[in-house]
This record gives structure tokens, sequence and C-alpha cells, in this order.
């Protein structure tokens, strides 16, 4: 397996990716309350912005020109109590949200769990697929984040949509103009995002190996070992080498993400600079009230938030997206395991179990840890098996108890093949203690 295999972020891949997690929380029904819960308060809050975008410019108005009290007093009403109605919607149904959401959460881990532990031990044991394991359930983890993002969008969109039905009408250029800076943002933190899951990937490796070493230092078990041999100066250098190279990545990363910060600042100052010499030569040269100066502005502000937040949102999505690819990747790790058949094996005084022309070389090695076995184990006998560190000693039991499939040659009880039994059945036969 290739621990940086080249992944996808093209628009017909995110849409993909997040097809397949709008599929996976919507497996469900608790992930379909959730996800319709969230569409209803999504509506809610773009009908509050409307309030905080069009309200002020409205009390303005009035002030400077009817002075209508009734109609004052209605508007102020409307912008104080909207925040406390917001407030109180928010608290109640996000509590609600945070309890079924922790439900199901776990009914999402309990799925993970129960293929992770059917997966062939000879599988989980490669360090790449423990560490694309880990990314698999950051994806489990981040299930509803996916529905939160998702809700993100679709608030911007309707957003978007309000807006810009009051914009068209004072200058289409406006939207133009906010397009751009939206596009050029979008285009650097694509590129920022990818880069910063290329260095995540390689800080994984770099945390498993410095995470081991840690390990040594602090358990008891090693306590003896490295006190006798002198070996404290030895694992502090690789600590230190492991901690440093972290470090390395971690700043080259900071590094890439000033630089679409940068692009937003730069782009959002230019923009705010431009709509304020147009609105106030507006307001000077063309009748606009300060009101409309007002909204227009709120308008503006509102529309370029919301398209950077579906930026975001896209940017967000295509960035998991990779890790969802990994999700998927792990979960279609083919199996050997055979538990389809419910042949059961009878062990008796008189059974035998053969090694025949046994090979086994460990995934991605070409050199065989066990070569050319050849071996009977009778029932009524006793036996002794010894070797050199690395001789294949605990590799024999583990293809012994179909941990590990041979990789040439056959093993065999009582003349039929170990794979045709059932394997729990099969592996209940058996009581291993490992020397870990």
């Amino acid at each position: 397996m290739e621990n940086l295999k080249k992944r996808e972020q093209t628009f017909a891949k995110v849409i993909q990716t997040n097809k397949l997690m709008l599929q996976f929380v919507l497996k469900e029904k608790i992930g379909v309350l959730y996800t319709l819960i969230k569409m209803a308060l999504s509506v809610f809050n773009t009908l509050v912005s409307l309030v905080s975008v069009f309200i002020p410019g409205l009390i303005i108005d009035e002030l400077i020109s009817n002075q209508r009290t009734g109609r004052l007093i209605l508007l102020i009403c409307v912008l104080a109590v909207t925040p406390i109605v917001s407030y109180f919607i928010d608290k109640y149904v996000n509590l609600y949200l945070l309890k079924i959401s922790n439900q199901a959460q776990i009914k999402y881990q309990v799925r993970f769990y129960d293929y992770l532990l059917d997966m062939d031990y000879e599988t989980i044991e490669s360090p790449e697929t423990q560490r694309l394991r880990r990314r698999a359930q950051s994806v489990v983890s981040y299930s509803f984040g996916f529905i939160d993002i998702l809700e993100g969008f679709f608030t911007a969109f309707l957003r978007i949509l309000a807006m810009l039905s009051v914009i068209i009408k004072l200058n289409p250029l406006i939207i133009f103009m906010v397009l751009c800076s939206v596009i050029i943002n979008f285009v650097v933190n694509k590129k920022v995002n990818y880069s910063n899951y290329l260095l995540s990937k390689e800080k994984d490796k770099c945390d498993d190996y410095k995470d081991y070493i840690m390990y040594v230092m602090e358990s008891f078990k090693w306590a003896k070992d490295i006190r006798l041999f002198g070996l404290k100066h030895f694992f502090i250098k690789k600590y230190t080498d492991g901690q440093i190279e972290h470090d390395k990545l971690d700043y080259k990363a900071s590094k890439k993400s000033y630089i679409s910060k940068t692009a937003t600042t730069l782009t959002s100052s230019i923009q705010l600079l431009l709509l304020y010499i147009y609105l106030i030569y507006q307001v000077i040269n063309r009748g606009l009230t300060v009101g409309g100066l007002t909204i227009y502005m709120n308008t503006v502000n509102q529309l370029s938030s919301s398209l950077n937040s579906i930026i975001e949102s896209y940017l967000n999505m295509s960035l998991k997206s990779l890790d969802v690819q990994d999700y998927y990747e792990f979960i279609n790790i083919p199996k050997k395991q055979k538990n389809k058949t419910n042949t059961v094996p009878v062990l008796n005084e008189d059974s035998v179990i053969e090694f025949k022309g046994v090979c086994f070389r460990y995934p991605g090695s070409e050199r065989d840890v066990i070569k050319d076995l050849n071996i009977k184990i009778l029932m009524n006998e006793k036996l002794c098996i010894v070797g050199e560190n690395g001789a294949g000693k605990s590799t024999f039991i583990k293809l012994l108890t179909r941990l590990y499939y041979p990789s040439e040659g056959e093993i065999l009880l009582d003349g039929i093949n170990i794979n045709d039994f059932n394997q729990y059945e099969y592996q209940k036969l058996f009581s291993p203690i490992f020397q870990d």
C-alpha cells in the first residue's frame, strides 16, 4: 500500500466524496433528523441576518426624514428582540442537536469498530494501515461536522440570493468586484490546503516514530535495558531529532497558511476601499440616502462574507474529501478471512496438523521469513520450537492460528485446508500466549 497515494481534489471528486459522506450520515435515522433540523436552522439564521442588514438603514432614514415615532419604536424593537429570540432558539436547538449527535456518533463508531475488528491481523499490523486507520477514524468523528459545513454552505447560499436582489439594483459591477476577490482567495486557499494535507501525512509518520521513542523511554518494561546498556543519550537524541523534524513540518505548514491569510487581507481591504469610494460618490452626487448607504454597505459585506463562506465551506469539503478517500480506501481493503463457511473443525487425539511447503513473507518484502516449511503436528506429542530472534517462531504460531496466511503452500487439519473451516470455530481450538 502506498502511504502517499495520489489523491484527487477535483470538483467532481469533491462532489462524489461528499455524496458518499451524506449517504454515510443518512444511513442512521438519527442522522436524517439531525440534517433536517440543521437545514431548518439555516433558513432561520438567514432571516435573522436580513434584520441586521436592513433595519439599521431604515432607522437612519426614518430619523432623517419622517421621524414617525411608532415606526421607529417598531424598527428598534425588531432590532433589539431578534438577537434574543435567535439566542434562545440556537441554545435549545443546538443542545438537542448535541444530544442526538452524541447518540449517532456511538452508532457510527460501533459500525467502524465492527469492520476494524474483522480485518486481517496481517493487514492491521502494517504501519501504513495504522496511519490510514487513524485518518479513516477521523472521518467517522467528522460525520456530523460534514453536516455542519453543509448547513453553512446552505445558509450562505440563501443569503447570497437575498443580497443579490438588492445589490443588482445599485450596480451589477459591484457583484463582479466581489467575485474577483472571492476567486483569488479560493485559488490561493485551495493550493495551500492541499499542500498542508501532504505535510500532515508526513507529520503523521514523524509522530509515529516520536511516539514510539517516548513509549520506550517512559515504559517500565524497558527501564532495565536503558540503564544496563547506557541507552539514555541514544533515545533522547532520537526523540529530539523526531521532534525537530515535526517542528520543521509544522513551521512549513504555518508559513503556507499565512499565504492564504495575506491574500484574504489584501483583497478584502481593496474591496472595502473601492466600495466606500463608490457609495460616498452616490451619496454626494446621485442622491443616495445615508440610510441607503448603510443598507448597501451591509448588503455588500454580507454578500462578500457569504461568498467567502461558500468558498470556505467548499474548501473544507475539498480538504476533508482527501480524508474521505482515505476512509473508503481503508474500508475497501480486501480480506483474506473466509467466515462464510459453517464447517466446524473437530480435534481429537488422532488429529494431525500439517504444514505442507509453507512459505511466508510480509507484504512488500521480498524475503521469506518462513521458507518451504514441512512439518506434521500430532495431538499426542509435545513440541518445543527454538530459534534466534527473527527466526520465525512467532510467525509460525500466527500461521497456525490463522492470524497470517501462507504466501505459498497450505496448512491442513486432518487433510482439510484450515481456511475451509469457519475462522472463529477454528481459532477456538487454540490458546496462544504471545511474548508481549
